[in-house]
């Protein structure tokens, strides 16, 4: 497969269907490709450990856990995916 993409955005024919103006874009793909490849391989590290690897955004919201973190805390991927990690590490309680 070639490292780029390309498209036909547009095309101006005549009254006999000839094209005069046709408009390509080509997109490089090498980077979008090696930054798959190396998600593809955390994913499959993540899959292969018994650990529990939980990713999540700065402010906490679940974007994805491994088979493991099912085991371990008890809910599918499908459940927490979304959420916010308090579900499974709820806030520390303040001692007054």
């Amino acid at each position: 497969m070639p490292p780029y993409t390309g498209r036909v955005l547009s095309r101006a024919l005549d009254c006999q269907r000839t094209s005069h103006r046709t408009v390509i874009t080509i997109t490089d793909l090498t980077e979008r490709r090696r930054a798959q490849a190396a998600i593809t391989r955390l994913e499959l590290i993540a899959a292969s450990v018994d650990e529990a690897i939980i990713i999540h955004t700065p402010d906490g919201i679940i974007t994805s856990w491994n088979q493991a973190a099912e085991r371990i805390y008890g809910y599918v991927e499908e459940e927490v995916v979304g959420r916010h990690v308090s579900i499974i590490h709820p806030p520390a309680i303040s001692r007054s």
